[in-house]
C-alpha cells in the first residue's frame, strides 16, 4: 500500500510543478552583428559590433 502511496504522489508532485511553470526550457540566441567598413577590400582592418540578444543574457562570445 505504501508504494502505491507514494508512485501517485510522485506522479502528482511532477504534474503540479509543470503546470505551474517550473517547466524552463532555454531558447536559443540570436545571433545579429555589423561590420565596418561595409565593403572591404582584402588586407582592410575590418571591425565588428556584436548586436547578439539573448533572453536568458549572453555568457560569453567566440570570434
Amino acid at each position: 500500500m505504501q508504494r502505491r502511496s507514494w508512485a501517485i504522489l510522485a506522479l502528482l508532485v511532477v504534474t503540479v510543478g509543470t503546470l505551474a511553470g517550473c517547466a524552463l526550457f532555454n531558447q536559443p540566441p540570436t545571433a545579429n552583428f555589423t561590420w565596418t567598413p561595409s565593403d572591404p577590400l582584402a588586407r582592410t582592418d575590418v571591425q565588428f559590433t556584436d548586436l547578439s540578444t539573448d533572453t536568458g543574457g549572453i555568457v560569453s562570445w567566440s570570434w
